[in-house]
């Protein structure tokens, strides 16, 4: 992959996108599990919760801007 090929670096960057999302997904059933056992109190759960959705949410928003920017380098190339 050549970094002066945009069309890998928007391909990388939406992959990287994918797997972050993965992390984060995980990381929001290990807070569930967390909680559901004790280990962690409401307080902590809800935090926890709601940052990982805030990110989630704006990992959505960054794939879908990469997606667009892909689907219009596409029609001028």
């Amino acid at each position: 992959m050549g970094y002066d090929d945009p069309d890998s670096i928007i391909e990388s960057t939406l992959g990287n996108l994918d797997a972050t999302r993965a992390y984060a997904e995980s990381f929001r059933c290990d807070v569930i599990e967390a909680f559901e056992s004790g280990e962690i109190s409401e307080r902590q759960f809800r935090l926890m919760r709601d940052r990982v959705e805030k990110f989630l949410c704006k990992l959505s928003l960054y794939k879908s801007v990469f997606e667009k920017i892909r689907d219009a380098y596409a029609a001028v190339k």
